[in-house]
């Protein structure tokens, strides 16, 4: 398997959230699941905790928590 598209496939398993990516893992030989393993084991993914982050930080700014700076910002005067 292509270096790319095994570590496109491995950052999609580390952060499938709702995701089901069972079908995908089992088409994996065991040396690809070996070396997508390896890859996640590396870092290489986004933390699977950014998910987790971006999910909080989504709920504070509903509840009002939090100020969503991007829904108040403005144009400049050279954009009107």
């Amino acid at each position: 398997m292509l270096p790319e598209t095994l570590t496109a496939l491995a950052c999609l398993i580390a952060n499938k959230g709702p995701l089901d990516s069972t079908s995908l893992e089992n088409q994996l030989s065991n040396t690809d699941k070996a070396q997508a393993q390896a890859i996640i084991d590396s870092g290489a993914c986004l933390p699977e905790k950014m998910e987790k982050l971006l999910q909080d930080t989504h709920d504070k700014i509903a509840k009002g928590e939090l100020m969503d700076a991007g829904g108040q910002s403005k144009p400049t005067g050279g954009c009107d």
